[in-house]
């Protein structure tokens, strides 16, 4: 952690060195930070009657400083903190772009997207670039640890009763590296052809055979190739064609057997393991091969657009660059979206359906279909007031292999309507602000197993009122609100939140200082007792010790009051306090 805050210091004075270097020499251009912050913060948390939610003790350095200098400029991005750095993926990082007209570089840590089945904005620490060495060609690579190891260390005990990982999840040392060749013709028309290649290190990590009783903690070095393209032809002058595809070749024991001809129930897997892609990647009994596409129609001008998409994903499905996995594999979708706009960008009204249909293998025992709708509404006709409606619904259902839906199978229906309004009026000393929220939630779901149905519906009331007064001259502002939501089952059954809030904020001092607090009270209740209440205060300290430097304070008490203690429900009460110093270049 030191070494990354010296070598954070010493990027940010040469930076600074050169800049007076340069203005010495009174060359016109000089090199300097133009946007960005750079905040150090220390953050202390403490609880009572219940086990630590947080770290009791955090130290955090973070900044996005951008350096420029004529052409060229260079974000940086870095974040370097006491928060675990035991885990596969540290909460500490940094990373340089230097970026010129003909391309950029990326060195430390970056996401870059490639494609949504290679490369998926995954977290690499390493080197890589993009350069564009023509009006017509481009090139990208990257090469870097996406996982660092891990070997799980037993003399830290789990804490059952708190969100902390205490004990870290061991995990393979895994790199990767990705490439891109692209070939931009005219007219936003291009080609990309991608690799991706992601393999864990074997010795990285003792060998894992077997780690806890159920056995739940074993894991496997993987191995992962993926080889695809994505092109952008554009068919006229507002009408684009657009396609992603990619086939993936996954490993998920690098150490498992190897394929015997007899045993091989696909001919291919058993082709790849003999021929020259072997020497390349590990193909064995738990090589999978499979496949990613989807493909877009799209029109767009002032006032309307619509894109018609279709996605198909093959069963299992997997790729080490991309965080999600994919877990609606097995699967294909069709989709259909629409946008229009009226009086002057005033009236906007958006549209989408979807379809979507799994085991298109015909190989799992369930076989679902689910149609998704939305419709919205977005009505500005002045400063002073707006609204913004929006209707989702889902509907699905779940049919077995061999047997009726009254024997076995599901149905689900879901619906959501909400509003958002506000309503301005101001004068030269006064800005007033009102908002309203609602929404309704409906949720209906039939499960039948053996023929016999259970049935389940909900119902979710959602109601938010709020006011902000801001006396321009004076520079406070007064802020309140109320809210209540209420759910009830099937049985008739009702809970229900209620809760007010409240604050204030004053700039003094000219407007280098300000002052503000908050408090909120939540009144908790289940059928005809309650559960209690919860009270929550909030405290915000600012002070601009010259332009561009601040110093500021936070600090929050949380008391949760119970009619009824249990051992699920609790009192308790937590203090988090935060302090630190912020420069905006």
């Amino acid at each position: 952690m030191k070494t990354k805050l010296l070598f954070i210091a010493l990027s940010l004075f040469w930076c600074n060195s050169f800049a007076q270097e340069d203005s010495i020499k009174t060359v016109k251009e000089k090199v300097k930070i133009t946007t960005g912050k750079i905040n150090v913060g220390v953050n202390q948390y403490k609880s009572f009657k219940i086990s630590d939610r947080q770290n009791p003790f955090e130290f955090t350095v973070s900044g996005q400083p951008l350096i420029q200098y004529k052409s060229f400029y260079m974000p940086i991005n870095f974040l370097v903190s006491t928060l675990s750095r035991k885990n596969q993926q540290p909460y500490n990082y940094i990373g340089f772009i230097p970026t010129f007209t003909w391309g950029r570089f990326y060195v430390g840590d970056t996401y870059l997207a490639y494609s949504p089945f290679s490369l998926n904005a995954h977290r690499i620490s390493g080197l890589g670039f993009d350069l564009y060495p023509g009006k017509h060609f481009r090139v990208g690579f990257i090469y870097g640890r996406m996982q660092r190891s891990v070997t799980e260390d037993f003399s830290i005990p789990d804490n059952p009763s708190t969100f902390l990982v205490e004990t870290p999840f061991p995990a393979y040392g895994r790199y990767s590296f990705a490439a891109k060749l692209g070939w931009v013709i005219k007219d936003s028309t291009y080609i990309d052809l991608l690799v991706f290649k992601g393999k864990d290190r074997l010795n990285s990590i003792p060998d894992i055979t077997s780690i806890g009783e159920d056995g739940l903690k074993v894991i496997s070095p993987a191995e992962n190739l993926v080889v695809g393209s994505k092109f952008n032809i554009r068919l006229g002058k507002r009408l684009f064609w657009i396609t992603d595809m990619a086939t993936s070749l996954y490993t998920a024991n690098q150490n498992a057997e190897p394929f015997e001809v007899s045993e091989v129930s696909n001919p291919l897997i058993n082709r790849l393991q003999r021929s020259l892609l072997s020497n390349f990647m590990n193909v064995n009994s738990s090589s999978q091969l499979s496949y990613g596409a989807e493909s877009a129609i799209s029109y767009w001008d002032s006032t309307f657009s619509f894109k018609l998409k279709y996605r198909e994903i093959s069963p299992n499905y997997k790729s080490l660059g991309s965080y999600n996995n994919f877990y609606d594999t097995d699967v294909r979708r069709l989709n259909f979206a629409s946008s229009l706009q009226k009086m002057k960008g005033k009236l906007v009204m958006n549209s989408s359906l979807d379809y979507e249909q799994n085991n298109i293998s015909k190989n799992n025992f369930y076989t679902g279909k689910t149609l998704l709708g939305l419709a919205e509404i977005l009505f500005f006709p002045s400063q002073k007031f707006g609204t913004f409606i929006q209707y989702t619904g889902t509907l699905s259902n779940q049919n077995a292999k061999g047997f009726t839906r009254d024997q076995y199978g599901s149905t689900s229906n879901l619906h959501n309507v909400s509003m958002v309004s506000r309503l301005t009026f101001d004068t030269p000393k006064v800005f007033n602000l009102i908002t309203l929220t609602a929404m309704y939630n409906n949720i209906q779901n039939d499960i039948v197993f053996e023929s016999v149905k259970t049935p389940s519906l909900f119902n979710i009331y959602t109601l938010n009122l709020g006011y902000n007064l801001t006396l321009l001259k004076k520079a406070s502002t007064i802020d309140a609100g109320l809210w209540r939501v209420n759910l009830s089952d099937i049985d008739k059954k009702t809970q229900s939140n209620t809760g007010l809030n409240a604050g204030y904020s004053q700039n003094f001092l000219k407007n280098k200082a300000s002052a503000g607090g908050s408090y909120s009270l939540f009144f908790n209740k289940y059928g005809d007792g309650n559960f209690g209440n919860t009270h929550q205060f909030g405290l915000n300290l600012n002070y601009a010790v010259v332009q561009g430097h601040k110093i500021w304070f936070r600090a929050s008490l949380l008391n949760n009051a119970v009619d009824a203690p249990t051992s699920d429900l609790k009192p308790f009460s937590e203090v988090r306090t935060s302090v630190g110093y912020e420069v905006d270049l």
